[in-house]
């Protein structure tokens, strides 16, 4: 199993001191600076993003079998509590289980003690470490539902043409990912139930299949039939990075690179979808679509 950190929210004065210290507990992938005083910006957000690209692109084989597989992707960030963290979540969201730890208020006071930077340090890889604990209970579940369970579970629908469903699954796990109770993952499985068992569904034979925008039917083939579903690789043409990753990993674990829906589409149905590539599909002349769970349309 391949464990990839980002970092956000580390201020400058005590950032590699903390990295170096922190990698005894988990290699950090990729981070960047940040005052406790400033905000999380989307700029800051699109930043780290890439400079984690720039990593994977380096460290991950451009190959359609073995990218990214069986990998475990986590976000840490400082708590800024009345500062935005939407445009973290926003770019990261999707993909990676974004976890908070510690709070700018608290590490602010502790820098600012005359000859306490060492302690600060050590108690912010502390928090870190039991930020890590509280992920790895939320990782387990992810991991089971969308390897054990990908052709049932909620968590792999496609964000952009399912429907308004899939923003309540990402602000459950934005939710649970904020909590630090001894229940968490109790408290997460029902989360997910709940919403499972709220979204259209349509029933053939023995299955249960989930039912998006214009009634869609997501027919999603279990592990024993044939899946062809396409994940893009880095260089694949009119893909961006996070096609690529969006293509393997969902809130932090790592699916099929095959796995995908089959969707039936009708007459009487809408033609334009959305790419996973910030662009519009038009299907035109066909009555169906394979689309994997980053919105990849064939």
């Amino acid at each position: 199993m391949k464990h990839i950190l980002v970092v956000a929210g580390v201020p400058p004065e005590i950032g590699e001191s903390f990295v170096r210290k922190f990698v005894s507990v988990s290699p950090v992938f990729s981070w960047i600076p940040l005052p406790f005083s400033v905000a999380y910006t989307e700029e800051y957000s699109i930043r780290l993003y890439d400079r984690l690209v720039q990593k994977l692109r380096k460290t991950e084989p451009n190959d359609r079998n073995s990218l990214l597989r069986d990998v475990r992707l986590v976000l840490l960030y400082i708590d800024k509590k009345d500062q935005s963290d939407s445009y973290l979540f926003s770019q990261f969201g999707s993909e990676a289980l974004v976890i908070p730890f510690g709070t700018s208020e608290i590490w602010r006071e502790r820098l600012e003690m005359k000859n306490r930077k060492d302690r600060a340090i050590r108690l912010l890889v502390r928090d870190g470490k039991a930020a890590l604990q509280h992920a790895t209970i939320l990782l387990s579940i992810v991991a089971r539902e969308v390897i054990d369970r990908d052709s049932k579970t909620c968590l792999l629908l496609p964000p952009k043409n399912f429907g308004q469903e899939t923003t309540r699954i990402r602000n459950c796990i934005r939710e649970v990912s904020k909590k630090r109770i001894p229940e968490i993952g109790d408290e997460f499985r029902r989360k997910l139930r709940a919403i499972s068992e709220t979204i259209d569904s349509s029933r053939e034979g023995k299955r249960h299949y989930f039912r998006g925008k214009g009634r869609i039917v997501y027919r999603s083939p279990p592990k024993a039939r044939l899946r062809h579903g396409l994940a893009p690789v880095w260089d694949d043409a009119g893909h961006e990075s996070k096609c690529v990753i969006r293509g393997r990993i969902r809130f932090g674990a790592s699916f099929d690179p095959m796995f995908h829906y089959d969707c039936d589409i009708r007459k009487s149905m809408g033609r334009t979808f959305a790419s996973c590539h910030e662009t519009k599909f038009f299907a035109k002349g066909t009555t169906h679509l394979n689309i994997s769970p980053n919105d990849n349309i064939r």
